[in-house]
């Protein structure tokens, strides 16, 4: 959830529930480190990692899908601006667009691998769903642990299990 491409060597260890207990009991990384025989680098990434989808889903936005869906919107926009010049532009206008649509089109395929903008579609589906599970959690806490529970049986999906965790256990104050 937090980030396109491979797991988190933190995320994907049998004991990652014990980690993330002791990072939130405030155990500093050196000892986390030599505890679990994981770097303190990999200890690091994994908390920020952690902290950014909370925010993802305390505040409702995922910067991810926000990026695809303004890129679709930029090549939608230009497509039609594409198409208006074609009919009543000059040659230099309908040359720019076709590079503007062109451009965001090559970002959307190399950049990020999308080459059918349904999954742009299907990111703001799954960006609802987390939106709808965190109100779910902060409305009924008590039918929530069985779900986060499963949600965090699934190892990509630890993080977001350990966000919803947090918006129903109390914050304890150093």
């Amino acid at each position: 959830m937090a980030k396109l491409g491979r797991p988190s060597s933190i995320a994907t260890r049998p004991d990652v529930n014990s980690i993330i207990l002791d990072l939130d009991a405030g155990i500093a990384y050196e000892r986390l480190s030599t505890k679990y025989g994981v770097s303190t680098s990999a200890l690091s990434r994994f908390n920020l990692a952690r902290n950014a989808v909370e925010e993802n889903v305390q505040t409702g936005r995922n910067p991810v899908t926000d990026v695809v869906s303004r890129l679709v919107e930029a090549a939608d926009d230009a497509q039609q601006l594409r198409r208006h010049t074609a009919l009543a532009g000059a040659p230099l206008s309908r040359a720019r667009s076709i590079k503007t649509e062109t451009d965001i089109l090559l970002s959307l395929v190399d950049r990020l691998g999308i080459t059918d903008t349904s999954l742009a579609e299907t990111a703001r589906d799954a960006e609802s769903l987390v939106n709808a599970l965190a109100v779910f959690v902060r409305e009924h806490p008590e039918h929530a642990r069985p779900l986060i529970e499963t949600i965090a049986s699934h190892p990509g999906l630890v993080a977001l299990a350990d966000a919803l965790h947090r918006l129903i256990t109390p914050r304890s104050t150093p």
